[in-house]
């Protein structure tokens, strides 16, 4: 397996793991350094990267194609200005959970399957309380709850929308999809949640 076969954002979930033992002026470096190289993968071309037979079933954890290039590359982009507009930022919580939250963010975007989507769907719920959490006090506690109770609603239909889909079609592939079933319904409306429409 070569190193762009691995999906993008999969370095930066594993390098915020140790950013809270990286020293506070070599950690933007570090993270910077994460992002970059994440970056590369992005250089692997179109098609099926990184795949994995589950009961019949293919989770295919990294598929390029010509619309996750250009939010691929934004996302590395977003993810770079963030590290360097915290740059003061001492506190390791934050600088954890935002790289985590970008690369899941990335992981999600190479998803080829809806298992694998709400795998990443569900981390960027998760490193997105952690982030708000980082503030401190129960103002910030309260909102990270509530932003739980939202973000885990959006799984919850989503994961609905899948297995509906899965029975609909026999495929859990995520592909070009017409509305006009439950399945369908349910994974546009966790969409809507995760973007804020409502």
């Amino acid at each position: 397996m070569a190193i762009t076969d691995l999906t993008p954002g999969l370095y930066m979930i594993l390098a915020a793991v140790a950013v809270p033992w990286i020293p506070h002026h070599f950690r933007q470096i570090f993270m910077l350094l994460a992002i970059g190289l994440s970056a590369f993968g992005l250089s692997a071309g179109e098609g099926v990267h990184w795949s994995i037979p589950i009961m019949g079933q293919e989770l295919i954890l990294h598929q390029s194609d010509r619309l996750t290039l250009p939010f691929g590359i934004i996302f590395h982009i977003a993810a770079a200005l963030t590290v360097i507009y915290g740059w003061h930022e001492r506190r390791s919580m934050e600088h954890t959970a935002g790289l985590a939250y970008a690369g899941a963010a990335i992981a999600a975007v190479h998803a080829g399957d809806l298992i694998s989507l709400f795998i990443w769907w569900e981390v960027t719920a998760v490193t997105s309380v952690f982030l708000l959490l980082a503030v401190g006090g129960d103002r910030a506690r309260n909102t990270a709850m509530r932003y739980l109770l939202v973000q885990v609603a959006s799984g919850v239909l989503l994961i609905a929308g899948a297995a509906f889909y899965w029975r609909e079609t026999g495929s859990w592939a995520f592909e070009l999809m017409q509305l006009g079933s439950l399945g369908t319904w349910l994974i546009f409306l966790a969409f809507g949640i995760k973007a804020a429409f409502p």
